[in-house]
C-alpha cells in the first residue's frame, strides 16, 4: 500500500514537473515567436524605408531631369525667337535700304525735272530713314547730306544748305580724313556755296552734280 502510494506520488510529481516544463517551453516558444515577429516586422519596415528612399531618389532625379528638360526647351525657344528677330531685322534693313534708294532716285529725277520742292522732300526722307536705321555719323549719311544740301542750294536755301554741307564735311573728315577725295568734294560744295553768296549780283554758275545721283 505504501509502495503504491509512493509510486503515485512519484508519478504526480513527474506530471507536475512535466507540466512546468511544458509551460516553460510554451513561454519560450511564445517569446521566440514574438521575437521572430518583431524581427520580421523590423525587416519589413526596413525594406519599406529602403524602397521609400529609392522612390524619393527616383522622384528627385525625375524632377531634376524634368527641370533640365524645361530649361533646355526654354533655351531652345529663346534661340528660335532670336533667330526670328535676326531675320526680321535683316528684312527690315533690306526694306529700309530699298526705300532709301527709291527716295534718293526720285529726288534726283525731281531735281533734274526742276521740281526742287519734291526733290528736297525726297532727300529729306532718305536722310531721315538712313539716320533712324544707321545713325547720323556715317559716310553714307554724309553723301545724303551733300545731295540734300545741293537741292537746297539750287532752291536758294543757302543757310540750310550750308548746314548740311558742313555736316557732311565733319563726318568725312572724321571717317575718311581731310585728304580723301570725298572730303575734298564736301569742301568744294562749301566753297561753291560761299562763292554764290559772295556773287549774288552775278548769274549763278552751274551747280555740281549731286553725289550718287
Amino acid at each position: 500500500m505504501s509502495s503504491s502510494k509512493a509510486s503515485l506520488d512519484e508519478i504526480q510529481e513527474k506530471n507536475h514537473f512535466l507540466e512546468n516544463e511544458l509551460q516553460t517551453a510554451k513561454a519560450e516558444l511564445t517569446e521566440l515567436q514574438s521575437r521572430n515577429l518583431n524581427v520580421l516586422q523590423e525587416g519589413i519596415l526596413q525594406k519599406m524605408r529602403s524602397k521609400e528612399e529609392e522612390m524619393n531618389k527616383e522622384l528627385e532625379e525625375l524632377k531634376t531631369t524634368s527641370e533640365a528638360r524645361e530649361a533646355q526647351l526654354l533655351h531652345d525657344h529663346k534661340l528660335e525667337l532670336l533667330k526670328e528677330a535676326e531675320i526680321r531685322q535683316r528684312e527690315s534693313t533690306q526694306l529700309v535700304e530699298e526705300l532709301k534708294g527709291l527716295y534718293s532716285n526720285f529726288a534726283a529725277v525731281s531735281k533734274k525735272a526742276g521740281d526742287l520742292p519734291k526733290s528736297i522732300q525726297m532727300y529729306r526722307r532718305a536722310l531721315v530713314l538712313h539716320e533712324q536705321a544707321h545713325g547720323e555719323n556715317t559716310v553714307e549719311a554724309a553723301t545724303l547730306n551733300i545731295n540734300l544740301g545741293a537741292a537746297l542750294l539750287a532752291a536758294g536755301e543757302s543757310a540750310e544748305s550750308k548746314r548740311h554741307f558742313q555736316t557732311a564735311l565733319d563726318i568725312r573728315c572724321k571717317h575718311l580724313g581731310e585728304e580723301h577725295q570725298q572730303t575734298q568734294a564736301a569742301m568744294k560744295w562749301l566753297a561753291k556755296l560761299q562763292s554764290k553768296n559772295d556773287q549774288t549780283s552775278r548769274p549763278p554758275s552751274a551747280t555740281p552734280t549731286p553725289e550718287g545721283s
